[in-house]
């Protein structure tokens, strides 16, 4: 296409775009028409059309040349409405021409969405390795992903977000060097104090990441069913993360007394119901003896 024939199709372009926004009916029909391309992969499908007012009814019969009065719905399909737009004053514009510009947006059906998406997926990837090559995340990047999972509906760049979020908490966990309280640490690598808070999303994305790095080193934390909270303030712990100013070797050595007495307790119960039960079986024994003694 030369020059000239570029500029006389792009001021057709803008008069026929013109004209489709001049009602307020040709973005549902166009909406339409772009959801049905995105499922089916072409220009094709039926469009129907509800709770149109006089003027909009008005507008598809000046297109299409037909009367639609007295209908309470309209149906346009696609063949229909390509035979309307050849035989109009932009017969040189296609469907999916005019899809492309009144959306401004490059037209995809759904498996080539996907496969985009891979692609800028992989790319994702591929520059957050390179990133991190070297640190200490470097042999941990499988086990990251998949704990940022993609659920394939979020944007990627949140997903490359989260990815590097869990990769500088895990690469500053501070148990390598020292020790540090949880809101220092949320402030070191976020500058709010409150983002690991327990109980908030990206509280939970970092105990998610802290047993991550407990399970590479082979350290497993015990529940406690006594104290709910036990396991967790030891991890947190043997990250080298005070949740308070107590959660130290002090709490934790004290929950595991209480864990030791417990199981001391149950053992002497345990101990005196049986010592209860030999006692009434002795007596029950010694009773019928002296009964068939007479």
């Amino acid at each position: 296409m030369d020059r000239q024939k570029e500029y006389k199709f792009e001021n057709k372009m803008k008069d026929c775009l013109a004209y489709f926004h001049l009602s307020p009916v040709w973005e549902k029909v166009l909406k339409g028409f772009r959801e049905k391309y995105i499922s089916y992969g072409r220009f094709g499908g039926k469009v129907i059309l509800k709770n149109l007012k006089p003027t909009d009814i008005e507008e598809l019969e000046g297109f299409f040349g037909k009367s639609f009065h007295s209908q309470k719905s309209v149906t346009v399909s696609s063949e229909k409405f390509r035979q309307a737009l050849e035989t109009s004053r932009y017969k040189e514009i296609t469907p999916e021409c005019l899809l492309e510009n009144f959306f401004e947006e490059p037209l995809l059906g759904r498996q080539e969405q996907k496969s985009l998406r891979e692609q800028e997926k992989e790319r994702i990837w591929e520059i957050f390795q390179r990133d991190y090559e070297g640190t200490p995340v470097e042999t941990a990047l499988e086990s990251l992903r998949s704990i940022v999972k993609d659920n394939g509906n979020q944007e990627l760049a949140k997903w490359d977000r989260t990815l590097r979020l869990g990769a500088e908490i895990y690469n500053n966990l501070p148990y390598r060097n020292t020790k540090m309280y949880l809101a220092v640490f949320a402030a070191m690598l976020t500058g709010n104090p409150h983002a690991f808070d327990i109980g908030t999303a990206d509280g939970n994305f970092l105990y998610q990441i802290i047993q991550m790095d407990l399970e590479i080193r082979r350290i497993t934390v015990e529940t406690c069913a006594i104290f709910p909270a036990y396991k967790r303030q030891k991890s947190y712990l043997l990250a080298g993360i005070m949740i308070q100013p107590i959660s130290d070797k002090r709490i934790t050595g004290a929950m595991d007394a209480v864990i030791q007495s417990g199981k001391l307790m149950l053992s002497m119960i345990f101990t005196m119901a049986l010592l209860f039960i030999l006692s009434v079986a002795l007596i029950a024994f010694s009773t019928n003896v002296n009964y068939y003694a007479g």
